[in-house]
């Protein structure tokens, strides 16, 4: 792959269930689709070949690029792998993929793959205030839970079906 001759420490994100369905694939290099889908076909015929004891991160990943490592957790039947440069610590990209779905969590209470699928939307919003340009902007949970909450106030100010559903309520029909 190319670099963009800009320091990257994280390269891509990927969610890809054990059956090898694609549920999130972000890249943070110029690569094309084409280029994108191969690396995240070659990425799940490396994870599925893992066994549950082996250790959660490997190196040396030539069709990636010189230099990288594949570290990942399983959570919900996939693997949820970030490809990140060598000088990174797999422990503290192990800290920030637990915070992703620590936040995942906080926005679906009742996770499942379904909220993957239909609610990309907030998947990628959540990696936004995580991590922007192959950079990690935020990692404690704490902040990062706030943020989805004012995000949220937002949201349910911004429609107004909620807020005439929130005024039907607060009447005197109601009490």
């Amino acid at each position: 792959t190319q670099s963009t001759g800009v320091f990257e420490m994280i390269k891509a994100v990927l969610v890809i269930s054990f059956n090898g369905s694609l549920k999130l694939l972000k890249f943070y290099q110029l690569i094309d689709h084409q280029t994108q889908q191969k690396l995240a076909k070659e990425t799940y015929k490396i994870l599925s070949k893992r066994e549950i004891y082996m250790c959660s991160f490997i190196e040396g990943l030539p069709m990636w690029g010189e230099g990288t490592k594949l570290i990942y957790q399983q959570f919900l039947r996939h693997w949820f792998a970030f490809i990140v440069d060598e000088s990174e610590s797999e422990l503290s990209i192990l800290d920030i993929i637990q915070t992703f779905i620590d936040a995942l969590k906080e926005v679906f209470p009742k996770i499942n793959e379904s909220d993957l699928v239909f609610h990309l939307e907030k998947v990628h919003y959540l990696l936004d205030e995580i991590i922007q340009g192959g950079m990690v902007l935020e990692t404690q949970p704490d902040l990062l839970i706030q943020a989805i909450r004012d995000q949220k106030n937002i949201e349910n100010k911004e429609n107004p079906i909620i807020e005439k559903l929130k005024e039907v309520k607060e009447s005197k029909l109601f009490n």
